[in-house]
């Protein structure tokens, strides 16, 4: 009898095409290669390609392009497109619940019966984005995206018996632009800002009957959020940072818009030993992160001490 190879399991009990392996031994690996195109003096092309092997799909082809155009010595803008995937992990594939399912007719009953017709979820991005330095205190980033995202995993009625399996039944896409900035006021004060706004929209296919509202939990997410840091240099070894951040209103479940001021007070009190204050969430009293209510935590005002060693 030969060898059984890396990643198949081991045979085990088999009901309407559901495996049970008591384990699996996985295995990925991956080739990677890349070039450099000068096509003018201010413009480079880079090219790349990635082919992963994992034991679950096979070969998948990871492919990049970027491009890159010197428009000054200090601003460049860039472009890209890259093709992105997650591959099965043991939940999409071979989890099944109960573990000892009661037996109707023979017949294992599991409430989830794993997923082994699961196969990659898949990201198509573009991206655009400028960044520079106008001034030797002033420095920005901008950058524009764009998605495709198909095969994203629901959790279906299984066709070949009871309980429900994992599938590829949803799509979405996604747009959106992050800018950051840094201002060096003076050689002791320094701004830095950030701003990222998103729609993001998920959709179940014709004929998917997906149990767990994943495809609305997967654009679960804020349409905008943003933070502004201010970082003070009282003395050689004395720090002040506020950080002020703002996070837009989730969806579902809702969770409200919150604003949020964090302060910091560092002391250097050797080379090696520092002392820092961290007073935390001072604007308001309390507010909820995640979560549906009226279960959900909430984070309200804190004082933290921290003295750290560094060898």
């Amino acid at each position: 009898m030969g060898r059984r190879p890396p990643g198949r399991p081991r045979p085990g009990p088999k009901r309407r095409g559901v495996r049970l392996p008591a384990w699996r031994a996985l295995a990925w690996t991956n080739l990677f290669a890349q070039d450099d195109f000068l096509l003018t003096p201010s413009v480079r092309l880079t090219a790349g390609l990635k082919v992963e092997r994992n034991s679950y799909t096979g070969r998948e082809y990871l492919p990049h392009l970027n491009l890159a155009w010197q428009l000054a010595p200090s601003h460049m803008a860039w472009a890209s497109l890259a093709r992105a995937v997650r591959v099965p992990s043991r939940i999409d594939r071979d989890f099944q619940s109960p573990s000892a399912p009661p037996l109707v007719d023979g017949l294992p009953q599991y409430i989830i019966a794993g997923g082994p017709d699961f196969i990659s979820e898949v990201a198509k991005v573009a991206q655009f984005g400028l960044r520079g330095q106008p001034t030797a205190a002033l420095s920005y980033a901008l950058t524009v995206h764009a998605s495709r995202y198909q095969r994203l995993r629901t959790l279906e009625t299984n066709p070949d018996g009871p309980g429900l399996v994992f599938l590829n039944r949803a799509g979405g896409d996604s747009h959106g632009a992050e800018l950051s900035a840094r201002w060096d006021v003076r050689p002791y004060w320094r701004l830095t800002a950030g701003l990222s706004a998103q729609s993001l929209d998920t959709r179940a296919e014709a004929g998917s009957r997906d149990q767990t509202a994943a495809v609305n939990l997967a654009s679960n997410d804020p349409a905008v959020w943003a933070t502004l840091r201010s970082s003070f240099d009282v003395s050689d070894r004395l720090e002040l940072d506020f950080n002020l951040r703002h996070v837009g209103e989730l969806p579902q479940p809702v969770v409200p818009a919150y604003t949020a001021l964090d302060v910091r007070l560092g002391w250097k009190m050797t080379r090696r030993a520092e002392l820092s204050l961290l007073a935390r969430n001072l604007l308001a009293p309390r507010h909820a992160e995640f979560g549906a209510a009226p279960g959900r935590p909430v984070y309200g005002r804190t004082l933290q001490a921290r003295l750290s060693w560094r060898h």
